[in-house]
């Protein structure tokens, strides 16, 4: 099999689209494509390096028959192609996520799943605060509330944080809550 068969059969087989639309992302006519691919016009290096380029295919497949068709994907080209599914490949800020989990090792990847998981947990803790804060007023909450109340604030405190509970409770004295533990 020839380059130019090569090229029919993987447009023809694998892909399974018209000539047009394969000549349209090459930027080249139809007629001329339609012409590579009887062998009238003869297949130029360049035309065949844009193939390569454009469809991903192996050059040494092209010319040769030697396998595998497509050259592997980069993590990165890879990501790229998942945004593109989920049509995000315009958002900047999810590339770029998506591109830095891409090139994370083993133990990065453990060090995110225990700081999620740990989000998850402090944000659920945070969350049915929240609630009974919100839900009660000043006199309302119980002592063994305002104990935890404390005691998490306390918490995030030690480690440097603001929770989203202590953002939230501006009804709340946490002077008062601090005398109330005492």
């Amino acid at each position: 099999m020839e380059a130019y068969e090569r090229i029919k059969y993987y447009r023809e087989k694998i892909l399974g689209i018209s000539q047009a639309k394969f000549a349209k992302k090459l930027k080249i006519s139809a007629s001329n494509y339609s012409n590579i691919e009887i062998a009238r016009v003869t297949l130029t290096n360049r035309v065949l390096i844009d193939i390569c380029e454009a469809y991903n295919l192996n050059e040494d497949w092209v010319k040769y028959g030697k396998e595998p068709i497509e050259k592997p994907k980069s993590r990165e080209a890879e990501m790229l192609d998942f945004l593109k599914k989920i049509n995000l490949e315009d958002n900047i800020i999810a590339q770029r996520f998506i591109l830095s989990l891409s090139k994370l090792n083993f133990e990065e990847w453990l060090l995110l799943d225990k700081m999620i998981s740990n989000y998850i947990k402090i944000n659920k803790e945070a969350n049915n605060l929240k609630n009974i804060v919100n839900n009660k007023t000043d006199d309302e909450l119980s002592r063994e509330e305002i104990h935890k109340l404390i005691d998490f604030e306390l918490d995030q405190a030690e480690k440097g944080k603001t929770s989203s509970v202590s953002t939230s409770i501006n009804s709340v004295d946490k002077e008062k809550l601090k005398n109330k533990r005492a």
